[in-house]
């Protein structure tokens, strides 16, 4: 079954902001994810939306979404 990593962020730093992404582009692929959103313009069309950039990343499963997610792999 799919499974999706699906994340809200606001980026405070964005140099280190690159320096993550560098690290989990790549552990993205290794899992075997796919980025079906990443950030862009949105709009709200009721309440409010408190974070800027919006994440969603397909995995085959739900296990590689969430093995491809764990901080552990990031830290690295």
């Amino acid at each position: 079954m799919t499974g999706y990593a699906i994340t809200q962020i606001e980026v405070t730093n964005p140099e280190d902001y690159k320096q993550y992404l560098a690290k989990v582009t790549d552990i993205v692929t290794k899992f075997g994810g796919e980025y079906l959103v990443r950030g862009g313009e949105y709009q709200c069309f009721e309440g409010e939306w408190k974070y800027p950039r919006t994440v969603v990343i397909k995995f085959p499963s739900y296990e590689k979404a969430w093995n491809g997610i764990t901080l552990k792999n990031i830290n690295r």
